[in-house]
């Protein structure tokens, strides 16, 4: 095999875990997340994330900022229904980028 050959393996220093992913354990329980009339959940790629921020965390956010939402709404875009919301700030630090 040549240098111009790529190789994919280059670089990795350890084996993954065949035990481990092969588990006879039952997978946790993901809790039920609410869900629109249509079926629109959090993670759906029709929701639609609301941020709301404080007056400080907006004019942070005009500076060019990374500012942390204090309310995450969810709406569907089919019907537009908010379905749920959250202020919890460990779930709205998942929701600081624009996605």
């Amino acid at each position: 095999m040549d240098e111009a050959t790529p190789r994919p393996w280059r670089g990795l220093t350890a084996r993954p875990n065949l035990r481990a992913a092969m588990s006879t354990q039952p997978p946790e329980a993901i809790p039920d997340l609410p869900r629109c009339k249509c079926g629109t959940d959090r993670d759906s790629k029709y929701c639609l994330r609301d941020r709301e921020y404080t007056f400080l965390g907006s004019l942070y956010l005009l500076w060019g900022g990374t500012s942390v939402p204090t309310r995450v709404s969810f709406r569907c875009i089919m019907c537009g229904r908010t379905f749920d919301s959250t202020t919890r700030p460990s779930e709205c630090r998942n929701y600081i980028t624009g996605s």
